[in-house]
Order: structure tokens, then sequence, then C-alpha cells
């Protein structure tokens, strides 16, 4: 279970996926825990003191989907398995991914697809000058070392300007529609800056920071 601390902290910054503007009302049992947060486009429940923010919607917005549910099956096979990844503790990319972000001078960072694992290798690579929150479709089987939401990268629950940073680490072609995960309603920006980690072929993989360019992330050579 999640601990109620990461809740609360989370409880201070989510708002509702469909619409960032729309206020979110926490729904609490007799015991005074929350169950479940409500926003005039829908309920969302709390499972374990983690809000499960994906909207139904989702499953109508692109045709996709089937490729999408499809890595995300063998995404959770991988995890299942034990097979290592750059997510791994100790692997030497995500060794190299913490200290380029180290050297973004901290901040609140949103991870998008961060995994099921206790904690992703590259945040304890990126120092105590980070805090980090992740979001990721997959609810997994363990305690996440960081307040986690199972969301997706298309529709952000999070209020205007909480973070710092985002970074996608090979979660781009993982997504749905992933311009509607770069772009963000006018007037809505989650943060000042991004980081992405870009596939290009099964052998190679780029680092590139974003840029908020016409209310859109655009990915640029970060080294």
């Amino acid at each position: 279970m999640q601990s109620a601390a990461y809740l609360a902290t989370l409880l201070e910054i989510l708002a509702c996926p469909i619409d960032p503007a729309s206020p979110l009302t926490p729904i609490r049992d007799s015991d005074g825990q929350v169950v479940a947060l409500r926003s005039q486009n829908g309920e969302y429940p709390v499972v374990d003191n983690v809000p499960c923010m994906i909207p139904t919607l989702l499953a109508g917005t692109d045709r996709n989907l089937a490729l999408w549910q499809e890595h995300q099956q063998q995404r959770w096979q991988d995890y299942q398995e034990g097979k290592r990844s750059f997510f791994s503790e100790g692997d030497e990319k995500a060794q190299y991914i913490g200290e380029i972000i180290a050297q973004t001078g901290g901040g609140l960072f949103l991870d998008v697809g961060c995994g099921v694992l206790p904690s992703p290798g590259y945040m304890a690579a990126s120092g105590s000058g980070v805090n980090w929150i992740g979001i990721d479709p997959l609810l997994g089987d363990v305690v996440r070392r960081f307040p986690f939401v199972q969301a997706v990268g298309e529709y952000l629950p999070f209020r205007d300007h909480t973070f710092d940073a985002v970074l996608y680490a090979s979660t781009i072609y993982h997504q749905v529609d992933p311009r509607r995960s770069l772009e963000r309603p006018p007037g809505y920006q989650t943060a000042r800056e991004a980081l992405c980690l870009v596939r290009v072929r099964p052998d190679r993989q780029e680092i590139h920071r974003l840029e908020n360019q016409a209310n859109a992330w655009l990915a640029l050579p970060l080294l």
C-alpha cells in the first residue's frame, strides 16, 4: 500500500485528467480513508492510496489502442520475468540518465512511464536535489519509493505549473497518442521543461531536452 503521506502530497497537486482546471473532491469512507476523487467529468478510484486517474474515454481516442495494449502486456511480462532495462538499479544507462538529470538544477520532476519497479535506477542516480513523482498505466504489485499515480501521459492529472521538469524515459513510442502527450491545452503548462529519452533504433537511444514552443514540447538534442 502506498503511504498516506505520499497520498497527501498527491492530493495537493492532482487535477482532473480531462480538464486540469476542474477541481477534485476527495470521497472518504467511514474510517476517513480517501477511496475516490470526484470531478465534474467523473469519479476516479483510489486503490491502496494510489489515485487511479486514467479516463475511460481513452479507449475511444485513437485507433492505435490495440497496439498500446499489446505494449503494456509485453512490458508487464518483461517485468515479471525479471528482464533488466535502464529502469533497473545499477544499470549503466540508468546511471548516465540520472547524472544528466542531476545537472538540470534539481526540483520536482514528473516521470511519465515510471514502470513497476520500486524505483527506476535513474532516480537514485539523479541525486538528493531531485524529488520525483511517477505515473504509469501499470499499477504493478510493488510499493514505489516515490509518490505514484496510475495515469497516462496523454491525460496528465496535475495542476498547472506543478513540476520543474517532466521526464519521458523511452515512453513516447509506448503511447496511444504521443502528440497529445507532448502538447498541452491552451494556458496549461505542466512544467518549465522536459527531458526525453528517445529510442531511435533497438541498439541506439538518444536523450533530448524538450523545449516549450507554441505550447508544444519539441525534442532538441541534449548531448
